[in-house]
């Protein structure tokens, strides 16, 4: 065998090895920053009992009215996501049950459910504060004049936003479930970067988170709360309020529904985008938005001015 023959011979074995260690090594790293192993998406659990107040989607989603989770979420009216949606087949409202309740950053689920064997009578919905506060108004439709505080306790009001484009999305800052405030947060924090990054708009442009917990969410807190999420304050304001008119009024008008029943806080969700004449261009009616379709719908009504 000649020397060449034996020499690439030997550099093709070599460049084998090397590759099978780059792919070894590589795989290393993508599983030491997977989500299976980062620190950030460590799986908390707490042993729940609570009520059924509904059931969802072909049984993956429950509505539980649920007890306190110590440290963790106070009583609540919440819906869940269902680990393996045959474990909830056959419940009904107004049946207790028990159940873990699993969370990481990104997302949380039920699994282990089992009814208690206690009932109750199945009890109406919550009926939401803001319901007789005003006119649910449509696309197109100017939204009334509402007067806030923001993060920095300044007084502010909708009518300052005029000529500029915004996105309002509504919070409360004790709402711990990844899927609903804290992915608001994060998919603002998102749309912040993909306009701020991008190519300029035709308007000015701001975002506007609302708390309709302002018992709780003084402008400390929400200021507190924004830089949990790193929040820009050069793109995007933290909003409460002394009272509750202007909440209950701008709620709604946009369909947003919360309230309490008994020590139960239930909500739904709403993200409204609103063009430089203060008028209502799009609404979101829940949590299924990507923070690029509400970057497009900004860059639309910006457009449109």
């Amino acid at each position: 065998m000649n020397r060449s023959h034996v020499s690439n011979r030997r550099l093709s074995i070599r460049a084998r090895l090397c590759r099978i260690i780059g792919l070894s090594f590589i795989a290393t790293v993508i599983a030491a920053c997977g989500p299976n192993s980062s620190e950030e998406d460590a799986v908390k659990s707490f042993h729940v009992k609570g009520y059924v107040e509904n059931v969802l989607d072909k049984n993956d989603r429950l509505m539980v009215d649920h007890e306190e989770m110590p440290g963790y979420m106070p009583p609540m009216i919440m819906l869940f996501n269902v680990a393996d949606p045959q474990s909830a087949v056959g419940l009904e409202p107004g049946q207790q049950i028990r159940f873990v309740y699993k969370v990481t950053n990104q997302r949380s689920w039920i699994e282990d459910i089992e009814p208690t064997g206690e009932k109750r009578d199945p009890r109406a919905s919550v009926t939401s504060r803001s319901d007789s506060f005003g006119e649910l108004l449509e696309i197109g439709d100017p939204l009334p004049d509402y007067a806030f505080l923001d993060e920095e306790g300044q007084p502010i009001a909708l009518s300052d936003y005029r000529g500029s484009v915004i996105a309002i999305s509504f919070i409360f800052t004790r709402c711990p479930v990844p899927e609903y405030c804290p992915m608001m947060m994060r998919n603002f924090g998102n749309v912040d970067e993909i306009l701020a990054d991008g190519p300029v708009l035709e308007a000015p442009w701001r975002l506007v988170t609302i708390s309709f917990d302002p018992e709780n969410d003084t402008p400390e807190v929400l200021k507190r709360y924004g830089k949990a999420f790193d929040y820009d304050p050069a793109h995007w304001d933290l909003l409460t309020s002394k009272t509750m008119d202007p909440i209950n009024g701008i709620a709604a008008n946009v369909g947003l529904r919360f309230g309490k029943r008994d020590n139960s806080y239930l909500h739904n969700l709403r993200t409204v985008v609103l063009d430089t004449e203060g008028r209502i261009a799009h609404i979101f009616t829940d949590e299924n938005w990507a923070p690029e379709e509400l970057a497009e719908q900004m860059k639309s009504a910006a457009a449109s001015h």
